[in-house]
């Protein structure tokens, strides 16, 4: 003889939120710690990343490892708690100078490395900013920022090198 078991409608919500609990959690896991969707907005990463594109941000990028000079990364501008997406120039204690149109890693016992610039426009202008020295030294924990639409990028330029504990991310396939 078989025996039906019905549940009570207490045990009924029980288990429904249980399970929409545990979803719950999954997706705030998933959406915090591991990845995340941004919307980009503005010019600074053209012609790489257009505006409205959403890409991926893998959190647990830098959980093991350190950023590396040209990946595209998320994070937060110290000063105001803006995010950005911008690629990473300068490593930490490297000093880069900008001149001649071009990005420069200096200290070499050959002398300045021009650093790659195949993703950029054609005839994009690479400048220092107003009152910015020719010169930066990357202090140590930190790195240098910089978009790829050199001209209408807010940037390390602006704002100074970028502690490693404001990245968020590297974007996925960058």
């Amino acid at each position: 003889m078989k025996h039906t078991t019905l549940l009570s409608l207490e045990q009924y919500l029980a288990r429904t939120f249980g399970v929409l609990g545990t979803i719950f959690v999954g997706v705030f896991f998933v959406r915090f710690f591991i990845v995340d969707a941004v919307q980009i907005s503005g010019r600074s990463m053209e012609l790489t990343l257009l505006t409205g594109e959403v890409h991926y941000v893998n959190r647990m990028s830098y959980w093991f490892d350190t950023p590396q000079r040209y990946d595209v990364v998320q994070f937060v501008e110290p000063e105001t708690g803006t995010f950005f997406v911008k690629r990473v120039m300068g490593l930490p204690g490297e000093t880069i100078s900008i001149r001649q149109n071009t990005v420069f890693l200096e200290g070499g016992s050959d002398g300045p490395v021009e650093l790659r610039s195949d993703f950029l426009s054609e005839n994009m202008l690479t400048d220092v900013k107003y009152g910015q020295e020719n010169f930066i030294t990357v202090p140590e924990g930190s790195y240098f920022m910089m978009g790829d639409n050199r001209t209408y990028s807010t940037d390390s330029r602006d704002f100074g090198s970028v502690p490693a504990s404001h990245i968020q991310g590297r974007l996925i396939g960058f």
